[in-house]
This record gives structure tokens, sequence and C-alpha cells, in this order.
């Protein structure tokens, strides 16, 4: 796998943590923390008065999917916060995991920690490597970033990041949901259109619609063994149609005869307990 990542790590200043991507239609912000004592960041003392609680640290996302292909990059940000009434000790990030070593980072502007009710952000900046992938398997890459206070090195916030690579589009536009939408256990959704575009000048040659997942089938197929001429189009559906609770993701290929016609994109759904 190669892979290259840089990490970014910036105060509170509103520069960039808006401007992130995750597939996007595809990240999780779920957040992690030490909890908070509802007390609004003081505790009484003993003569009852109010002292600053320790810093609360939180951190959102606690999983992210990223998805680019081998010539873009991608960027993730996670928000470290502090919740607490102190200020944190310095902000001590690592990675860890199978890709560990091919991700960087960089401590940023924020070395001395986090102020109460202030936050930092972490740009995480994915670049794929020019090498294109299996067009119908991709490429996959997963590493987790450490988050901790030196004042409490012992208590981390692990955020865990999977990044699939897609091969490049080339001469061919599939225009259809990534989202497939929520469907109980045991059930079917909705059959969703897809249409493919020849982007290219010549004829495409006989296409091939095929999904890495059987939790995705085809209900509607206008496109296999179709020659598109150029900016002619055609059609297919899907239903998500899940086996396990969850999310579920897959890869989507049109491909024709020549390596210089294929497209490829994530499509993804969730399943429910009845």
């Amino acid at each position: 796998m190669y892979l290259a990542l840089a990490a970014f790590v910036s105060c509170d200043s509103g520069r960039k943590a808006g401007d992130a991507s995750v597939d996007a239609g595809m990240a999780n912000t779920g957040g992690s923390d030490l909890g908070d004592d509802g007390r609004g960041g003081q505790d009484s003392d003993s003569d009852g008065g109010l002292t600053p609680t320790p810093a609360h640290l939180t951190v959102a996302p606690t999983q992210a999917f990223l998805q680019t292909t081998a010539n873009a990059s991608v960027e993730l940000t996670v928000t470290v916060k502090n919740t607490g009434g102190l200020p944190s000790g310095t902000l001590l990030l690592s990675m860890t995991g199978p890709d560990a070593s091919q991700f960087q980072i960089f401590q940023g502007n924020c070395p001395n920690g986090v102020a109460p009710g202030r936050s930092c952000a972490v740009f995480l900046t994915f670049l794929p490597p020019d090498t294109p992938p299996d067009p119908n398997l991709g490429a996959q890459a997963s590493a987790t970033l450490v988050v901790a206070d030196s004042q409490a090195p012992d208590v981390v916030f692990p955020v865990e990041i999977d990044v699939v690579i897609l091969v490049p589009s080339e001469n061919l536009a599939i225009l259809g949901p990534a989202d497939m939408g929520t469907v109980v256990l045991g059930g079917s959704g909705a059959n969703l259109p897809f249409i493919v575009v020849n982007t290219g000048t010549d004829e495409s040659g006989p296409l091939q619609v095929s999904m890495a997942s059987s939790q995705f089938t085809k209900t509607v197929d206008a496109c296999t063994g179709i020659s598109l001429p150029s900016a002619g189009t055609c059609s297919f559906s899907i239903q998500f149609s899940p086996s396990e609770l969850g999310a579920e993701r897959a890869i989507l290929t049109i491909q024709g005869p020549s390596a210089l016609g294929v497209a490829s994109e994530i499509i993804a759904g969730t399943c429910v307990a009845p």
C-alpha cells in the first residue's frame, strides 16, 4: 500500500475546520470524551467555594471513512475540545495500526494545549499513490490517530480512519445516489436509478456493471453489454438488501473493454434491527 498523509493541528481560528471533506457522504461524526459532570466546569471545595474542574477532552469524529482516487487528495478534520475548567496539557498525537508508518503528524500552533471551552482542529490530508488501484476492489488503508493530554497520558482518544482509493474515472461517468438509505434487516430498499455517461470521444465498447458486495443487487440493467457512443447514456437500478446489521459499503464499477473506459464510486447503506 502506498499512502501518504499529513496531519496539521490548528487552534480555534475557524480557518479550515468547516472545509474538510469526508465523502464524503461518508464520515461518522460521533465523539468520545472523559464525561461531563454537569457542573459547568466547577467543583465545590470544602469551604463551599467553587474551583475549576480539571481539563476534559472530547474528540470528534471517533471513526472516519474517506474515499478518493489515485490522483486526488482528501481531507479530514478532527476536533479536540476541552470541556473542563482548566487548560489541558500539551496534546500528544500519534498514529498506530497497520499503515501507521504512512502517516505524518505535525503539532502545529497549539503546543501548549487547549484552553477551557476552546478547541483545536487536527487536519488530515491523505495523498494517494500514483498507481491506479484495482477497479473492482480499490485499494485500502487504515490507521488510528491517538490523542492524549500530557497531564493524563494514560487516557487516550482514538480516531479510527479507513481509506478506500478508487480507480480514477476515464471516459465514463456514473450519476446516481451514493447513499442507498436505511433498511430494516431482512428487508429491501427502494430500486434507485443510476445513469452511465460516455464522456469520451470514442465508442465505449460493451459495458459491464459490477459491485463488490452481495448485499447490493442490480434490479434493472440496461447497460451491461451495451456500447455507448460519445455522450451516449444508459441506465440501471440497484437495491440494497442487507443481511447484517450496521453500515455496508461496496465499490460500484462500470467498465468497457478498454483500460481507458472505467468509472468507480462507493455506494453505502445502513441496516437496522426490525
